[in-house]
């Protein structure tokens, strides 16, 4: 069955995402990628708390392509309606806690999206990646999976899921190359004329 939270949250992406969150994390990009200071929300064994994860989840990051650019994937703002939703539904402000949703940036140009949700302590699911028509063949949507998958690990998800439409085959070539393994189909080709046909696929990270 497809998921309807992910496109409930996916169409509500304008209304959602937290600015909050960074009040009490402490980053620190001195080597592309590398990453600081999160000791408040660790074990002592290193692994981050679940709160940790969420907190790590929802940060900016950057990514290098293949053609050298260096890619700035940040935290899109939460809206003001979102802020007072969730001060009135406990249901919505939970969506804004697992949901988070980025802008992609290029020689400070945006080129792409990029959607995550927390399904569970374990899995992190990618419910969008989406790079411009402009910027296509650049490499753009692999870096930032790369570096999705990479943070992923680091955080101790143990694996990362994501939904692959019919209608693009290049999207599920690139998810093949990263590791991911179809686990089932979620709607029939034959009547689902939006997506033709969703299947689900996942990487393990442990």
């Amino acid at each position: 069955m497809l998921r309807i939270n992910s496109i409930l949250m996916l169409l509500n992406k304008v209304i959602f995402m937290n600015n909050d969150f960074n009040q009490d994390y402490l980053m620190h990009y001195g080597v592309l990628g590398m990453k600081w200071g999160v000791r408040r929300y660790q074990n002592k064994d290193g692994t981050r708390t679940s709160l940790g994860k969420k907190r790590a989840t929802k940060s900016d990051f950057q990514v290098k392509s293949k053609n050298g650019d260096i890619l700035s994937v940040k935290l899109d703002k939460e809206s003001g309606i979102s802020k007072l939703l969730s001060k009135i539904s406990n249901k919505h402000a939970k969506q804004v806690d697992d949901f988070s949703s980025y802008t992609t940036y290029a020689n400070g140009k945006s080129v792409g999206t990029l959607q995550l949700n927390r399904n569970s302590i374990s899995e992190l699911n990618i419910v969008w990646i989406d790079t411009k028509s402009t910027e296509k063949g650049k490499g753009y949507a692999s870096a930032v999976l790369n570096g999705v998958l990479k943070n992923a690990k680091v955080d101790g998800y143990s694996n990362v899921t994501l939904e692959v439409p019919g209608i693009s085959p290049d999207a599920a070539h690139i998810y093949e190359k990263a590791g991911f393994k179809y686990v089932g189909q979620l709607t029939n080709p034959d009547e689902d004329f939006v997506w033709g046909g969703l299947k689900a696929m996942r990487k393990d990270l442990q």
